[in-house]
Formats: structure tokens, C-alpha cells, sequence
């Protein structure tokens, strides 16, 4: 019932996650979160915690079903949330997720679910082989796109924005698209 009942707080607050994602995919600059949007992201973060701790101890218990279609989706949905907010931890200033233990443990609950995700795929669970390559291709973004304070300009130079609900709007302006370099057979748009 907390799997569920978390995996509905994950779903319903992603989607401003990922718009954060989209958002500094699009500009430069020094961006910081206001106490709202930070907010969110802390109650999203938490209940993604809290799912991917008890996928891991149910299997450490050896209670998770390896071929289960709900534990792959609360698995998948733990990773992808733990994920992105370490991506947007180390890129948007103010964005205070995490202190330096938690975000140790949050690495540490990532590698070993990603690790059960990957058990499970290798041991035939087809939803668990779409959802793995779905992660795969969020994490080979925040590669590409080298999350590292080394990568921003100095602050003299950047241009500030502050990311809230009151320009929401250039949140969902929609990216422009090189469509020559899209894949419609990507596993992230096939299952999405």
C-alpha cells in the first residue's frame, strides 16, 4: 500500500522535475529554484526514497517478485526520480535536495536498484529490459551534457534566473527538435 501510495506522489510531481530538466537542457546561466518548486522536488525525492528502501529490502528478504510488473514500475520510478534529482542537484543553485549524506545513500540505493532492475531483465522480465534501457538513456543524457560545476561559467558572466511557478510558462515551451538525429524507435519514446 506505501509503494502505491508513493508511486502516486512520484507520478503526479515528475512531470515539474523533468520540466526542470528541460528548462536547464535550454538555457545558461546561473538558475535557482524558489521555495515552491524546491519544495515539490523535496516531497518527490522523499517518496522516491522511500519506495526504492523498501524494494531494496524486500529484495534482500528475497520477497520481490523478479518477474512482477509493479515492482519493476515502483523500481524504475524510484531510479528515474533519484536520477534526475541528482542531475538538477549538481547543476540548479538553491535547489537544497540533499546533504552530503543523504545524497551518499541516494547513490547507494540507485546502484544496487539498478542493479536488481538489471537482474531482473537478465532473468526474462520484459517490462524490467524496456524499463532499464529507458533509464539508460537518461543517464547517457546527464553524461553528454556533463553535470559538473566545472561546466558553468563563472557567475560574473551568467545571467540569473530564478525557476518558479511564476514563469511556468517557459517551463513548457516546447524544445526545438533535430529531427535528424531523433529516433522514433528509442525505448524511452516506445513505452512512454
Amino acid at each position: 500500500m506505501l509503494l502505491r501510495y508513493n508511486q502516486c506522489y512520484i507520478l503526479l510531481l515528475r512531470p515539474i522535475l523533468l520540466h526542470q530538466f528541460a528548462f536547464i537542457l535550454r538555457n545558461d546561466g546561473v538558475i535557482t529554484l524558489s521555495d515552491d518548486i524546491r519544495s515539490i522536488n523535496q516531497i518527490c525525492l522523499k517518496a522516491a526514497r522511500s519506495n526504492a528502501k523498501i524494494l531494496l529490502n524486500l529484495a534482500g528478504s528475497q520477497k520481490l517478485v523478479k518477474y512482477g510488473y509493479w515492482d519493476s514500475a515502483h523500481l524504475i520510478s524510484s531510479l528515474m526520480i533519484l536520477n534526475l534529482a541528482s542531475l538538477l542537484d549538481r547543476r540548479l543553485h538553491g535547489a537544497g535536495q540533499s546533504s552530503g549524506e543523504e545524497t551518499e545513500n541516494d547513490v547507494s540505493m540507485y546502484q544496487q536498484g539498478r542493479r536488481i532492475l538489471l537482474g531482473s531483465a537478465e532473468a526474462g522480465n520484459v517490462p524490467s529490459k524496456h524499463r532499464l534501457s529507458m533509464l539508460e538513456e537518461v543517464e547517457a543524457i546527464g553524461e553528454i551534457h556533463a553535470w559538473s560545476g566545472d561546466s558553468e561559467l563563472p557567475a560574473s558572466e551568467n545571467v540569473g534566473i530564478e525557476l518558479g511557478f511564476d514563469n511556468w510558462g517557459e517551463l513548457i515551451v516546447p524544445p526545438d527538435l533535430n529531427f535528424d538525429v531523433f529516433n522514433p524507435s528509442s525505448s524511452y519514446f516506445q513505452y512512454m
